[in-house]
């Protein structure tokens, strides 16, 4: 029997071998040489795409194996990594993805149930990691992790086009489930990620990975592009000259513009619409008889003429048992606010008195008719420390219904929360700055990473808000480390043109000032628009200061793919080549030429000009189908009085369409993805490079399981005859 135990020690080791080779090949574990934990507490440096671009976004590199890790970590591009979570399998292994790229690469997990989300998000929080965020195309499951994880980022993956029609819906249903971000769709329009934008949601976008799709991603202004292919994303990118500028800030008029009219009242705002603010930033106060009005301070003696007026009478003032200079809005009603001048103080310059205080509904009554069709967002904070004031202010902007055009802010977190909790919907921004001494006004510097990034996170992503801090408290380099993230900067207030320049240049998000009118003149983009038809077409550029008037610039036609196919540029004007083709289906897919119009912008101050680049415009290149070559037949003697008949032939070798087939790797594609839906429709595993290893030890345990069921077969047969052997011997005693 001895000689039976060794075989079946032999075989178990045997297969224990087998079963330990096939679970370390890719798909089955994840190795990583990161000491367990190293991701927790762990913030990674983040890059751009190119240094040539003011402020260019971060590479987001999707993969569809853990083996490519390696790859997308020595690329020297990529910022970001974007993973199927149901490839990993487990929060464990999520973890030892997290350690192995700690401080070197951020990570986007894709969930898709909140099943993976309660998974995930309980891991990261009972593990500790930080810096971390997930998307799913289901925004629900978004909300079902960052309900978990508070201090994770979430991003929702739409999946369906998106168009300046449906911008806002989108962002209110993001809002709504706790995503400070979107990943839209390749193609998505560059006024169309401003819109999303302006709300207080960062973009990512995705490319198709081919040059025009790189172009798009890149000019859109998103703050990330997602890609298979981040080489060529990169190689795509060089076109671009320094000081490029494919995504600009969002001008933000403080109290209207009080530079040059009354704060807060409707000519400042009507002075900022002229010199093109993207926002109003508004203070809203609760009146005695709940109504809302726009003013700044508690009390109304700074900004009006309360404290000389015998509109409001001594009676009056007496009633609120306050002196005129600390009466607040809540001690008088609407009628008796009326009363007061806010155009008439000594800061405000001539020709404003009897300006009256404005309540909120006559700000929303004047956009709504004027500035709808130019996009104005309201940008309303909360002022009054009465937490009552933020239900009659819903009330009001729902009435009008001008949902869609407002987002809040605050100092007060308790409203923030309030807003967030009650009326999700609502994008909201915390207004209070990260200090390191609050004492001393003392910042954290860029150099005290990751303390800053901790810390501005523990208190922007707990409430779903942006971060809106004093100017002070910022630099470059941390306003690129939270766009590349999805975290949007709104800081204040910026009024000097220089310090515009830098903080545009920088990456904020929108900048908030009381000199809208210095920024008239910038250009911040260009549009391009090809008309024609066959080989010749005719190019125009429009470029739009921030005031609304066109700028006369010089444009420069710009060829970035298909230089092939261009016969001659000249000027404005492209005249293309005639593509010779073998057949109709080659004619089908005609070879592409794309152009971009490329312009300088004078910029917001002398010495502050930037490159600009409209989106691409993708032109066909005309084709004709070569004739086929008349072949005679050798079975029949040629007719001079008879045409030959002809037949198809082969295509001339000599030509470029030859040698290239379109369509064959996407053909290839289809037939892989037919053959695994095949296999999973009949209940069999597709061999992949993900389960090859589990295939393989499933097909060596069944073959050892049926080798070791028959040995013991035989065993049990032998023993069997011994046992009859040794009964019969001792009957026969």
């Amino acid at each position: 029997m001895n000689h039976h135990r060794l075989f079946y020690r032999r075989f178990l080791t045997l297969m224990l071998c087998v079963l330990i080779a096939a679970c370390s090949m890719p798909g089955m574990a994840f190795a990583t040489t990161a000491p367990a934990g190293a991701g927790i507490g762990a913030y990674a440096r983040t890059q751009g795409l190119s240094e040539n671009i003011v402020n260019a976004p971060g590479v987001i590199t999707k993969i569809g194996q853990l083996s490519e890790i390696d790859a997308v970590l020595a690329d020297g591009i990529s910022s970001t990594v974007l993973i199927d979570y149901r490839l990993i399998k487990t929060a464990e292994a999520a973890g030892q993805l997290l350690d192995k790229v700690a401080n070197k690469l951020l990570v986007i997990f894709v969930i898709e149930t909140p099943a993976e989300a309660q998974e995930l998000a309980t891991f990261i929080n009972d593990k500790g990691y930080t810096d971390t965020h997930v998307a799913s195309t289901d925004p629900a499951t978004v909300k079902a992790f960052r309900s978990i994880a508070t201090v994770a980022r979430g991003s929702w993956i739409v999946s369906d086009s998106v168009t300046a029609e449906n911008a806002a819906g989108i962002v209110a249903t993001a809002h709504a489930n706790q995503a400070l971000n979107v990943i839209v769709p390749q193609g998505t329009d560059k006024a169309v990620v401003e819109k999303i934008q302006k709300r207080l949601i960062t973009v990512f976008t995705v490319s198709d990975d081919t040059t025009a799709g790189n172009h798009k991603a890149i000019t859109s202004g998103a703050t990330g592009i997602v890609t298979a292919n981040p080489a060529k994303l990169k190689t795509d990118a060089s076109i671009y000259p320094a000081g490029t500028q494919v995504r600009r800030p969002f001008m933000i008029a403080h109290r209207g513009q009080s530079s040059t009219g009354p704060e807060n009242t409707l000519v400042a705002y009507k002075e900022a619409f002229e010199s093109g603010a993207d926002g109003y930033e508004v203070d809203v106060y609760i009146t005695k008889d709940g109504e809302v009005i726009l003013l700044h301070d508690d009390y109304f003696a700074r900004t009006t003429d309360i404290l000389t007026t015998t509109k409001l009478t001594d009676e009056e003032v007496a009633a609120t048992g306050k002196t005129r200079d600390k009466i607040t809005p809540a001690d008088l009603t609407l009628e008796q606010i009326k009363r007061l001048d806010a155009g008439s103080w000594d800061k405000v310059p001539a020709g404003h008195q009897g300006e009256p205080v404005p309540t909120l509904r006559e700000l929303l009554t004047y956009m709504k008719g004027n500035l709808a069709a130019q996009d104005v967002v309201l940008v309303c904070e909360l002022k009054d420390k009465n937490m009552a004031v933020v239900d009659p202010t819903v009330k009001i902007i729902e009435e009008m219904g001008m949902q869609d055009q407002v987002v809040f802010i605050s100092f007060n977190d308790n409203q923030t929360v309030y807003v967030k909790d009650t009326y999700p919907r609502y994008p909201v921004g915390g207004l209070n700055t990260i200090l390191k001494d609050p004492a001393k006004w003392e910042m954290w510097p860029i150099t005290d990473w990751p303390n800053i990034m901790n810390k501005i996170q523990n208190y922007t992503l707990p409430m779903n808000s942006t971060y809106n801090p004093y100017l002070k408290g910022l630099d470059g380099e941390l306003i690129n480390e939270c766009s590349i993230r999805g975290m949007s900067v709104w800081p204040w207030t910026i009024n000097a043109s220089a310090d515009i320049k830098q903080f545009s240049d920088w990456g904020a998000t929108g900048i908030t000032t009381n000199f809208t009118q210095n920024v008239a003149e910038a250009v911040m983009g260009i549009t391009a628009k090809a008309e024609g038809a066959g080989n010749s077409y005719t190019f125009t550029g429009e470029a739009l200061r921030n005031n609304r008037t066109a700028a006369p610039l010089s444009y420069e036609l710009v060829v970035l793919e298909g230089a092939e196919f261009v016969e001659r540029i000249d000027g404005m004007g492209v005249t293309l080549k005639t593509v010779t083709v073998a057949d109709k289906a080659r004619a089908a897919s005609a070879p592409r030429v794309s152009l971009a119009l490329k312009a300088l912008s004078p910029g917001v101050e002398a010495g502050s000009a930037h490159t600009l680049f409209s989106q691409p415009v993708v032109l066909a290149a005309p084709t004709v189908v070569e004739p086929a070559p008349v072949t005679p037949d050798p079975a029949t003697p040629a007719d001079p009085a008879t045409p030959e008949p002809t037949q198809p032939g082969p295509a001339n070798p000599g030509t470029p369409s030859d040698t290239t087939n379109p369509g064959t790797d996407a053909d290839k594609g289809a037939d892989k993805s037919a053959d695994t839906t095949q296999d999973k429709a009949s209940g069999g595993l597709p061999v992949t490079g993900d389960n090859y290893g589990l295939v393989v030890a499933l097909i060596v345990a069944l073959v050892g399981g049926a080798a070791l069921i028959g040995a013991a077969a035989i065993v049990l047969k032998r023993k069997k005859g011994t046992l009859n052997a040794h009964a019969r011997t001792h009957g026969e005693r």
